[in-house]
C-alpha cells in the first residue's frame, strides 16, 4: 500500500504490541495460548469451552475481555459472522485483509490492490480513512 492509501484493520504477531497497561496473568496466558492452537476463526463461547478442560480456570467474561484486548492490540484479528464475533491468532503485522472459509471457518490473510478503490472514491471527491474486506467462501476441503 502507498503511504496515502486508507487504513485498514492492524494486526500483529507477537505481546510487543499490546499496551503497557496490559496486565499479564495465567488466565490471560492460557487464553492466548488457546487461540494461537486453533487453525481458524473462533468463538469466544468455544474458546471458553477448550479452556475448560485445561489447568487455569477461566470465566467466560475473560475469554471476551481478553479476546477484545488481543484484537485491539493487534495480537488477534476479528470479524462478525451473522451477527457473531470470532477471532484467530494474528500472525501478520501490518495492515491486511482475509478470506473465510464458510464451511470450516478457517482464513488467510489476503492483500487485494486497493490503490483502485481509493483512486475510484477520490474521483468522486471522497476520501477513504479504512477499509476492511473480508472475502467469504468454500475451500478446497469444504468443497469436495
Amino acid at each position: 500500500m502507498t503511504d496515502n492509501a486508507p487504513s485498514t484493520h492492524i494486526s500483529g504477531a507477537s505481546d510487543e504490541h499490546e499496551p503497557a497497561a496490559a496486565r499479564r496473568t495465567v488466565q490471560r496466558d492460557a487464553v492466548l495460548a488457546a487461540l494461537r492452537e486453533s487453525p481458524s476463526f473462533v468463538s469466544a463461547q468455544s474458546l471458553y469451552d477448550r479452556l475448560q478442560d485445561g489447568p487455569v480456570p477461566v470465566a467466560l467474561a475473560t475469554v471476551y475481555r481478553h479476546l477484545n484486548a488481543f484484537a485491539e492490540s493487534g495480537l488477534a484479528d476479528t470479524l462478525w459472522r451473522s451477527g457473531h464475533q470470532s477471532f484467530r491468532a494474528c500472525s501478520v503485522a501490518v495492515s491486511h485483509h482475509h478470506v473465510v472459509y464458510r464451511s470450516c471457518a478457517r482464513g488467510a490473510d489476503i492483500e487485494p490492490p486497493v490503490d483502485w478503490l481509493n483512486e475510484a472514491v477520490e474521483a468522486e471527491g471522497f476520501h477513504l480513512e479504512h477499509v476492511v474486506l473480508e472475502v467469504e467462501g468454500r475451500c478446497a476441503l469444504c468443497t469436495v
